[in-house]
């Protein structure tokens, strides 16, 4: 069976195009962070935080979080530390700020609606909706 969006016709339903421009620019989009920062930011992540940095750069951003004034705890996901562990050793401020001066964020803005377009797409939010996720 197809999924709701290749059924032919669908992404034109006035409906569901309504509610695209309603829902899509609230769904979040996780992706690769690294993809998102200008060159140098290696450099200035490993005077704070050393090897850490590393792991940092390999974690993955919520792309519509990261414009906003949060700290980095709270739309990076790290994959092999806890980011309780680097804030304990490390002020999360300084990486956070690090980070948000790095960010290429034309690169954001353009890609942004059209992920966040594809994951209304996907209609998964529907399940976290019924499956309260």
């Amino acid at each position: 069976a197809p999924h709701l969006h290749e059924v032919e016709g669908i992404t034109s339903l006035p409906y569901f195009v309504q509610l695209e421009a309603q829902v899509a620019p609230n769904l979040d989009v996780i992706v690769p962070l690294k993809k998102y920062l200008m060159s140098g930011v290696e450099n200035e992540l490993e005077k704070i935080v050393g090897e850490v940095g590393k792991e940092i750069l390999g974690g993955e951003v919520n792309l519509r979080l990261v414009q906003q004034n949060l700290t980095i705890n709270e739309y990076v996901t790290l994959r092999h530390r806890n980011w309780d562990d680097v804030c304990n050793t490390t002020n999360c401020n300084d990486i956070t700020n690090v980070v948000q001066n790095y960010v290429n964020r034309t690169l954001v803005d353009i890609d942004l609606p059209s992920l966040q377009s594809q994951e209304y797409w996907r209609f998964s939010f529907v399940s976290r909706i019924l499956y309260h996720e």
